[in-house]
């Protein structure tokens, strides 16, 4: 209904037209009942009313917009039952059995949170909740009115009320959920009113290739629901008709006939939704409030008298509106649940399926139950498929060392997670490489062991690297002991500084072992971002990594842009453009990070690009490994292997306590280096290195 603008006219024109429709509504009644105006079986002012100031709440309650609403009300039920032989006092506070009424279904809808779409069974029982408590008002004040004012004498009085409180609960059930959930529908549409104009835009401007092309699936489905909601409504008219529009026989008056619709109203439930389904409900009880008043139908049948037959047709239509209403909001909340629970498997399968990282579950005894498309390349596999039916024994299939697993069983067995298990793997084409694991058991509720998830990455090329560098430590380790058996014979002061060196060797050595073992337990951070929508996702590693909170949402891709250092971020926005324009699809980069506590890190980098159907690049998957530790480590290296060689090559010592002042200043910059050395009597100290030092100090 369209409500005209504020002032003092229009709100007096508000409630004159609506007064008129509530009065309209109740000579409607007054027909179809035949004039029986104490006791109405069937009350649509009641309905339409419940059904408007739900609909209008919000308004109501604060009496701002729509204030029209409850003057009409009362004005429409004082009008009808006044007359000449009434006091109209007596009307008056009939009209306000209906006003309190109107009053206690806003304060019951407020505090329940009713909402208009009928969705849930929370809504559906709260409904009824409220019809049931609001239509009690009304045929207890108007009863008890007439009582008192001498116009009723009080005999059958609980018979009287009971049909009169039937009559308006009926009427709420079932009109009230129309009006909810038809303008809660329009409500919607008018919303999203925007969003349609567009869509119109769009079909427009395809309208020629629609054309051409053959109907999509969405359209099919939604041709098909037209057609079945056709045949439904065709169905479920003639059903209704069929049985309270005709003459029932004496011998068929038994069985209940009435129930013959309700299939039809189970259809619309599980099928259609709610709108469809109080559809059907108005519907049946439209055919059947029709079919009884003209005496026809199985109630008057089974009765054969109309007075009783109409109790017993409002109880049915209770029923069956309330269980048809509660199955269609259960229906829709079995909905919803499940299109929550396919877009959740489907985010998480987009990880599963595109992260760098190799994931897996595998069973207790040695064989694949899931693997991701990173494993399957890690082991040489063409899919994930073909290496969970290839590998049938983990352990002696894929481990060099078949024991290697029994020993991460064992460790998985006494703490339930292990993180940076190492061990040699065998490919698919017999080439050995490395892998670090992180592994949990997972149990069921009673402690039973289920199956293991793991997280598999390949450090081969840092093993060799690490290979690779104690060689050369063991390499310059015994050419060292050679030229100490050399300088043992020309100077002992001379090897006394070599073991000095010696000892710092270890140390560096030891201090070279822990920032190794540092990298191995580091966690790499995991990130993925859209290029079309710039959502992204963050793992707390990643966040912890860069030095965000984990309680914020992490940065945009400029702002993390923003945090690799200046110097770096020339070469890093170039392979960004590489990627975003094809022409490479992986990276693997180092640079250094500004972190938001203000210190810097140096990052290693790796990952790759998911295009689109056309080629079109639109996803970034990677992680950040901290590597300023081992960065740090190869500058330590190659100082202290420069040192070593200055000595072998018989270098001054002054030169090589200098470089190893340099050095320590390097590794320790708050620290200021200086060497002095006894002279030959071994009593006074004279200057030898200090490269730092200012002259007035030496």
């Amino acid at each position: 209904m369209i409500f005209i603008a504020k002032g003092f006219w229009q709100h007096l024109t508000n409630v004159g037209l609506l007064t008129l429709v509530y009065l309209g509504l109740a000579n409607l009644v007054h027909g179809l009942i035949g004039g029986n105006t104490l006791v109405p079986p069937v009350w649509s002012p009641a309905g339409i009313t419940q059904a408007t100031v739900l609909l209008l709440r919000e308004h109501l309650w604060w009496l701002t917009e729509h204030q029209g609403v409850l003057p009409s009300v009362s004005w429409g039920q004082f009008f009808w039952t006044v007359s000449p032989q009434r006091f109209w006092p007596v009307s008056g506070i009939t009209a306000l059995g209906y006003i309190l009424s109107v009053l206690l279904s806003i304060g019951l809808a407020l505090w329940w949170q009713l909402r208009p779409s009928l969705e849930r069974r929370r809504d559906v029982l709260g409904l009824l909740g409220v019809s049931m408590l609001a239509t009690l008002i009304a045929p207890t004040v108007t009863l008890t009115n007439l009582h008192l004012s001498g116009e009723f004498d009080g005999r059958n009085f609980g018979w009287m009320w009971w049909k009169w409180w039937l009559g308006d609960l009926m009427v709420v059930v079932v009109v009230v959920p129309v009006f909810l959930v038809w303008c809660y529908l329009v409500k919607e549409l008018k919303v999203g009113r925007f969003k349609v104009e567009k869509v119109e835009q769009s079909t427009q401007t395809n309208l020629q290739l629609s054309k051409q092309q053959p109907l999509t699936p969405q359209a099919s489905i939604k041709i098909k629901q037209i057609i079945l909601a056709a045949i439904w409504l065709i169905s479920l008219l003639t059903v209704s008709w069929g049985v309270f529009g005709s003459e029932i026989a004496p011998e068929m008056a038994t069985y209940p006939l009435a129930w013959l619709t309700f299939p039809w109203l189970i259809w619309a439930a599980l099928q259609f939704g709610q709108r469809l389904t109080t559809l059907g409900c108005l519907m049946v009880w439209s055919i059947a409030i029709v079919g009884t008043s003209l005496g026809t139908g199985p109630f008057v049948a089974s009765t054969g008298d109309l007075s009783e037959a109409v109790p017993l047709l409002q109880v049915f239509m209770i029923l069956m509106a309330t269980i048809a209403l509660f199955l269609a909001a259960t229906t829709s909340e079995r909905n919803s649940a499940a299109e929550l629970l396919r877009l959740s498997v489907a985010k998480y399968r987009s990880i599963f399926e595109n992260a760098v990282e190799g994931i897996c579950q595998t069973t207790p005894d040695g064989r694949y139950i899931s693997a991701n498309p990173a494993l399957a390349r890690i082991y040489g596999y063409q899919s994930p498929e073909e290496l969970v039916a290839s590998v049938t024994d983990i352990a002696h299939q894929l481990y060099v060392d078949p024991q290697r697993r029994a020993d991460l069983l064992l460790q998985l067995q006494e703490d339930g997670v292990v993180s940076g298990f190492e061990a040699q793997i065998y490919q698919k084409d017999g080439t050995i490489i490395w892998i670090s694991k992180n592994v949990r058991a997972i149990h069921d509720s009673s402690n039973f062991l289920l199956y293991y998830e793991a997280t598999v990455e390949e450090i081969t090329e840092r093993k060799h690297a690490q290979e690779a560098l104690r060689n050369q430590n063991e390499r310059l380790e015994h050419q060292f002991q050679e030229r100490t058996a050399t300088l043992r014979q020309l100077n002992r002061q001379l090897i006394a500084e070599v073991l000095e060196h010696k000892r710092i060797e270890d140390a560096l050595r030891e201090s070279e072992e822990r920032f190794a073992l540092a990298i191995q337990a580091n966690t790499n951070g995991l990130f993925e971002i859209n290029l079309k929508t710039y959502d992204h996702y963050y793992s707390p590693q990643f966040l912890s990594l860069i030095g965000y909170p984990l309680d914020q949402d992490g940065p945009t891709i400029n702002e993390l842009l923003a945090l690799i250092h200046l110097e770096d971020q020339d070469q890093v926005k170039a392979i960004l453009d590489n990627l975003c324009a094809g022409r490479s699809s992986q990276w693997k980069q180092k640079f250094r990070l500004l972190r938001k506590d203000g210190s810097i890190s140096w990052i290693l980098s790796t990952g790759l690009v998911i295009s689109d159907d056309h080629g079109e690049v639109v996803r970034l998957v990677g992680t950040f490994t901290d590597i300023t530790d081992s960065q740090r480590v190869k500058a330590l290296l190659a100082g202290q292997n420069r040192i070593l060689e200055m000595i072998t090559q018989w270098e001054k010592l002054p030169d090589v306590l200098d470089r190893l002042a340099r050095l320590i200043e390097e590794q320790l910059p708050k620290i200021r280096c200086a060497f002095f050395l006894l002279d030959k009597n071994g009593v006074n100290l004279r200057h030898s290195a200090a490269p730092s030092l200012p002259e007035s100090y030496i």
